[in-house]
């Protein structure tokens, strides 16, 4: 039984071992990809979520004061600030009638034009 056979032997081709690392590297930099792109996500979502606070806060802040704005111009307000007599407060100066200036929808030559006026 002793012949004169050559020892049976696995050869890898060089090209199979190439193709097969090339592969395993395109994995690995597309999981890479992948994992950088959803941390990304993340982190958009957590600058979102920090703009949509400061949103809200800015429309609360600016709720307040046209509440305040509403409180302190309305017609009892400013009644009550003309008769306490407040000093920083304008006080009401009638208007004549001469100058008042009325918008009709005619015109005609004899009455006054608001140019003639000026």
């Amino acid at each position: 039984m002793l012949s004169n056979r050559t020892k049976a032997a696995i050869y890898v081709k060089p090209a199979q071992i190439t193709a097969c690392l090339a592969f395993m590297a395109a994995i690995a930099v597309m999981s890479v990809y992948y994992v950088s792109s959803r941390n990304r996500v993340h982190l958009a979502g957590a600058r979102i979520k920090v703009l949509e606070n400061k949103i809200r806060e800015v429309e609360f802040q600016d709720e307040a004061v046209r509440s305040r704005i509403a409180r302190l111009t309305s017609h009892e307000a400013l009644r009550r600030r003309q008769s306490a007599g407040a000093p920083a407060f304008a006080s009401l100066v009638p208007i004549s009638e001469q100058a008042v200036v009325r918008i009709n929808g005619t015109t005609t030559s004899d009455k006054e034009t608001v140019a003639s006026v000026q």
